[in-house]
């Protein structure tokens, strides 16, 4: 059968700052600054507020090219940031206690008007993500008007939508594999508490996170039969959103933005015309190398060697087995209400959860080019260890004498902020050199 095309892939990275100390730093700003003067070409941008950064890689057909430019760019970015006297720090949430100041732009402004702002500072201040894009199937995109096309009898319209419910029945298996969040604000929340943050409050048990009111903006979809069942989800999430802007004093820029633009769901149709997965915490880049590895494999598998994604019961008791050209998944009701809380609060303590992340890696590797194996070890090593970043970091916290009742004071977190920054630091250029073939 003909490969339709080659797709591309590419990530972006939520880095937060710190200072010498291990305290977060506010020179989001200034950072940025220095390392365009180092390379203009560098695509670190702002992010919502001034603690936190956001480096993109371009899309790549093959990951052999992506990953080399986006370490390149990570180094620089960490040598510029170490010349400063600062520190990345790239984990899900920083552990301590801080006030996020949010970035005066008018996109987050207009966002201050519709959420609650302190909620909002909060979310978007305190929670670091790391972000996938798959390029969208060709033909099923329309790049001038940024919005899906109607479809009828199409075969790429099918490699959406298997793309898309696949990705929906990953998450729980990613999200717990990437987590690095148990600490927030001093506290611990859960085993990953930014899911608990951005999330969909009914189905997280959580009331206090940023989409209490408008949860179909953060959450993790529905899986989705037909092409319009899709366009209409996005357009009634438009018309919701901008509806909501006209009662704000910027109801006049109602009209300059595009369908795709306010939406922050765990899957996401992004205006550039990628699907995107932004359903883990931010990670240690021998985490989320891997895990890029792995998302770029079962995509492949959908829109070049065509295979279909089918949901059955079989799905629950043998997640992701593969007949012929069919993988099967679990309902989605098991997905969303089961795993998807299951993960956040308890990770590998939960056994559907550890056998449902075991059953996704050994899938989603054994379709993983050979040539990129080596970095999967990581991701086996935390599953066969029973232990995610998150239980290492409520490990330390126990060690240094606190239960996770207690409020963890400032300079331990900040003595733990700093070891990991110094691990990210020294997994990067291992990471260099592992792609480099050194």
């Amino acid at each position: 059968m003909t490969v339709l095309k080659r797709s591309s892939s590419g990530m972006e990275l939520e880095l937060q700052i710190l200072d010498e100390k291990g305290k977060i730093s506010n020179q989001s700003k200034e950072l940025i600054a220095e390392v365009k003067k180092r390379n203009k070409k560098i695509d670190l941008v702002h992010e919502e507020t001034k603690n936190m950064v956001e480096l993109k890689s371009l899309p790549r057909v093959r990951l052999k090219d992506s990953l080399p430019r986006l370490f390149d760019d990570l180094g620089t970015t960490i040598e510029t940031a170490d010349s400063m006297g600062l520190k990345i720090f790239g984990l899900g949430t920083y552990p301590g206690k801080f006030t996020a100041e949010q970035v005066p732009k008018k996109r987050y402004q207009i966002q201050s008007h519709i959420f609650d702002k302190k909620t909002q500072i909060f979310a978007f201040g305190h929670c670091s993500g790391f972000h996938y894009h798959y390029t969208l199937p060709r033909g099923v995109f329309d790049s001038e008007k940024k919005f899906l096309k109607k479809l009828f009898n199409s075969k790429t319209k099918q490699s959406l939508l298997d793309s898309h419910n696949l990705l929906v029945a990953i998450d729980p298996a990613t999200s717990c594999l990437m987590q690095s969040s148990p600490f927030i604000d001093g506290n611990f929340l859960a085993k990953d508490s930014r899911m608990l943050q951005i999330r969909n409050p009914d189905e997280m048990d959580y009331q206090k996170g940023l989409f209490k009111e408008l949860e179909e903006f953060g959450e993790l979809p529905d899986y989705m039969w037909t092409m319009e069942d899709l366009r209409y989800r996005l357009l009634a999430m438009d018309k919701k959103m901008k509806n909501l802007m006209k009662k704000t004093r910027y109801k006049e820029e109602v009209k300059k933005k595009p369908i795709l633009d306010f939406v922050w769901t765990v899957i996401k149709i992004n205006k550039l015309g990628t699907l995107e997965y932004r359903g883990c915490d931010m990670n240690h880049p021998k985490y989320f190398a891997g895990t890029a590895i792995l998302l770029k494999s079962i995509q492949r598998m959908i829109q070049q060697d065509f295979y279909k994604v089918e949901v059955s019961d079989i799905g629950i008791k043998e997640p992701f087995k593969v007949e012929g050209t069919t993988i099967y998944i679990p309902p989605e009701s098991y997905v969303k209400l089961k795993l998807q809380p299951a993960s956040a609060y308890k990770g590998f303590d939960d056994k559907e959860v550890y056998n449902y992340v075991k059953r996704f890696f050994n899938f989603a590797k054994k379709h993983t080019n050979k040539d990129y194996l080596k970095l999967l070890i990581p991701l086996k090593n935390l599953i066969e260890r029973k232990e995610t970043v998150s239980d290492i970091l409520i490990k330390r916290v126990k060690q240094k004498g606190y239960s996770l009742n207690e409020h963890i004071p400032q300079n331990v977190c900040a003595e733990i902020a700093l070891k990991h920054s110094a691990q990210f630091v020294k997994e990067t250029y291992r990471i260099k050199d592992w792609i480099s073939g050194d």
